[in-house]
């Protein structure tokens, strides 16, 4: 897309996928990795999708949010399920998990993030996170055994949302 507006939003891809998190906290990583993983595919749709490693920027990310018609977030989400759990959880139970504080150790996590875009009008019209169980948010780098397992599925859960969405 090409725009003579000079308005950056105009040019912008209108999907994001973005990969939140601290690869120096064990699986808390786990976004970055996974955008790492999405970037490897050979199908990825990048004349449609942005793919950004936000790691721990928190709120500085909130203007990648805005004129974009959907998001996934991918972050470790620490519900009590087994470690590696993936979850994928519509706006509705993304505000309802964020509402509940940090699921992450890192600072500016996902629910703050989407608190603060809800609140200045700038979510997107389809919204998801897909988030992966921690087994250890312990200083240290590397993802668990259960939570580099989890990559794939994790992976294959963002892509089926992409499809979805260059369908329509």
């Amino acid at each position: 897309m090409t725009s003579n507006s000079g308005d950056p939003q105009e040019s912008r891809a209108p999907f994001l996928v973005l990969g939140l998190g601290n690869a120096l906290l064990s699986d808390d990583g786990v976004g970055p990795a996974l955008i790492e993983q999405l970037l490897q595919d050979a199908d990825v749709r990048k004349n449609q999708t942005e793919f950004l490693d936000g790691g721990t920027q928190g709120l500085a990310l909130l203007g990648h949010l805005s004129g974009r018609k959907a998001v996934v977030i991918v972050d470790a989400l620490a519900t009590g399920a087994p470690p590696g759990t993936t979850t994928v959880l519509d706006a509705v139970e993304a505000f309802r998990m964020g509402s509940r504080r940090a699921g992450t150790a890192h600072e500016g996590n996902a629910g703050e993030l989407l608190a603060i875009a809800r609140m200045l009008d700038e979510v997107p019209e389809r919204l998801f996170v897909v988030g992966i169980e921690p087994e250890s948010l312990a200083p240290g780098c590397g993802l668990s055994q259960p939570v580099r397992r989890a990559l794939p599925l994790a992976a294959d859960r963002v892509m089926e949302l992409l499809t979805e969405w260059n369908a329509t």
